[in-house]
């Protein structure tokens, strides 16, 4: 119970330091204010990356592939809301793109299109309301939302989880990545660490994190 209190206290925190962005201009003023200023700097305190697994600057075309299975169920909200943030800091200027997974059992559930695309506001909204329709059910099996993130060729995959996987995911993750372009950013959510997440990572030229509830307390205002 306290710790589910935690993680609803940091979720709300940062949806709140999510929603503190400017209204959207027109459209004629926005395409001037990105004509003359198509570079502008990140405001402090904010980074692209992922629970504090860093994006590498070379990194344009971002997947996020995230455990929903019913273990998940007093953290989801919490996961949701970084994710939010993570994906608010990608940049249009920047030509990054992004696609969200998420997995249980069963069939992934994946944000439409199902392939990557560019981080325009109008994406990141849509994003936004798809995450929020994420709900926790049923049992962990990553492998077919790792075989759609790896088809759409992306630079990094950021891959979450609360459980350790079967060792035949490491086969798969090497069968699907034999030339190690796509990076794979690991993280084990308060249960860990998890062996298998840190050989994937390990493989790929990743980084493993294991995220403790010392760090998620740590992250409350």
């Amino acid at each position: 119970m306290r710790l589910a209190i935690c993680l609803m206290a940091i979720a709300v925190s940062l949806c709140a330091g999510c929603q503190e962005t400017e209204p959207a201009a027109p459209n004629d003023a926005r395409s001037a204010v990105q004509a003359t200023t198509p570079h502008q700097p990140k405001p402090p305190g904010r980074s692209r990356g992922f629970f504090g697994s860093g994006t590498p600057d070379e990194a344009r075309k971002v997947v996020y592939v995230i455990d929903r299975s019913g273990s998940m169920t007093d953290a989801l909200d919490f996961v949701k809301s970084e994710l939010t943030r993570s994906i608010s800091e990608l940049g249009e200027g920047e030509d990054d793109e992004f696609h969200v997974i998420f997995f249980s059992s069963g069939p992934p559930v994946q944000l439409p299109p199902r392939r990557l695309i560019v981080a325009t506001e109008r994406n990141k909204r849509l994003a936004c309301e798809f995450i929020d329709g994420i709900t926790a059910r049923g049992e962990t099996d990553p492998s077919e939302a790792l075989e759609s993130a790896f088809s759409v060729r992306p630079d990094v995959i950021y891959l979450l989880t609360d459980d350790e996987f079967d060792r035949s995911v490491v086969d798969l993750v090497k069968q699907l990545n034999p030339d190690k372009r796509v990076k794979v950013n690991a993280i084990s959510f308060l249960y860990g660490p998890h062996v298998v997440l840190k050989e994937i990572a390990k493989q790929s030229g990743g980084t493993y994190r294991f995220l403790s509830e010392a760090d998620l307390a740590s992250m409350l205002p």
